[in-house]
């Protein structure tokens, strides 16, 4: 008996497998919505030392959902391009931006359009944060080790003759994406 039991649960599952494997797939083809946030981690440092249209790299630090679906899974990586750098003026505003362009998801590349995220330095010291996305940790360097945190307000040399905005690898960055996307 147990052993009839045991093949019509099989013969069962098999009948449903096709149903259970739509099921699995049903979750591929997925759209993100635009205005989504998007938690990345840098792996490459931005600065005004490189030029716009650089590229940089990030990974996804947090996972996201549409409705109550893992999407894209935290450690994604993630392409970007610096769209703005003027830095390393004595006279003059320092500023640093950049946008993700693309992600990897199942080894397939996905082209997505992001906010801008970046900073400005502010006149006065300090520096003021540009688009619609947030880098944190954003400094602006100066000659003998003057330096102002974005975070902290707090104000350094402006006399120093190469100053740049920096944003060292390892910070988080919230962006939201400006356009849907499909993961496949």
């Amino acid at each position: 008996m147990t052993q009839r039991l045991g093949i019509r649960t099989l013969c069962t599952l098999l009948a449903l497998a096709p149903a259970l494997s739509a099921q699995q797939t049903a979750t591929h083809g997925t759209t993100v919505p635009a205005g989504t946030p998007l938690m990345v981690r840098l792996l490459s440092e931005l600065s005004t030392r490189q030029r716009a249209g650089e590229h940089f790299e990030a990974v996804l630090q947090e996972d996201v959902h549409v409705g109550n679906t893992v999407v894209l899974h935290a450690g994604a990586p993630l392409y970007g391009r610096i769209t703005r750098s003027q830095g390393g003026q004595k006279v003059g505003k320092q500023r640093l931006a950049a946008t993700l362009t693309d992600i990897k998801v199942n080894g397939r590349m996905i082209p997505i359009v992001t906010d801008t995220a970046g900073a400005n330095e502010k006149y006065g010291g300090g520096l003021a944060m540009v688009g619609g996305g947030t880098l944190v940790g954003a400094v602006i360097g100066g000659g003998g080790g003057a330096v102002i945190g974005a975070a902290a307000g707090a104000v350094g040399s402006a006399a120093s003759k190469d100053r740049h905005i920096t944003v060292p690898a390892g910070r988080i960055a919230k962006v939201h994406l400006r356009a849907p996307v499909t993961v496949p």
